[in-house]
């Protein structure tokens, strides 16, 4: 019998329409986000998952839910898979507040705390996290750290003013533009 005659017969016809209709949601979602990439609608880049649905919905199912998926710049098949929901992860691409990230990440910056879907991991950002005696994800998830895309406006003496009017209080600020740690 042929491996995926095996394969087959351990999934029930729900299970396989399942990792179909997941696959045909990322398909729509990324062919909707090109469409508005293309009016205009969805700034910056657009790092579509055409042609990768499978990858997401035939591993991230068999993760933990306390397991954590960090994304990549294709990673809106993550996200969906990962549980967010389409209408949230689109408004953030179209720069909305209703976004996940509040509408200030866009494409390249969809995450989740409660679903373990994290910030995307993009090693020419050369980013660089101090988060002493603990785990970012779980500082983060306790709140006691945050992740913030924006301009940097000024420095104040508690933290940073970023040019959207929001203040963070920061005692370490690291920026994203290359590896500049600025203590405060």
């Amino acid at each position: 019998m042929a491996e995926s005659e095996n394969i087959l017969q351990i999934m029930t016809k729900e299970e396989s329409s399942d990792l179909l209709y997941k696959m045909i949601l990322i398909r729509q979602f990324e062919e909707a986000s090109e469409r508005l990439y293309q009016r205009g609608l969805i700034r910056g880049f657009l790092h579509t998952y055409i042609g990768e649905e499978a990858i997401a919905v035939g591993s991230i199912p068999n993760l933990r839910s306390d397991d954590y998926v960090i994304g990549h710049y294709r990673d809106h098949g993550h996200a969906l898979t990962r549980g967010i929901d389409p209408k949230i992860a689109m408004a953030e691409l179209c720069g909305k507040a209703t976004g996940c990230s509040g509408g200030k990440g866009g494409s390249m910056h969809l995450f989740d705390v409660e679903k373990h879907f994290t910030p995307s991991y993009k090693p020419w950002d050369q980013r660089m996290c101090l988060v002493p005696d603990s785990d970012l994800f779980s500082e983060i998830n306790d709140n006691r750290a945050n992740v913030v895309t924006d301009t940097i406006n000024r420095f104040t003496p508690t933290g940073i003013l970023l040019q959207s009017g929001d203040h963070v209080e920061a005692d370490i600020i690291v920026s994203a533009t290359g590896i500049e740690l600025n203590a405060l």
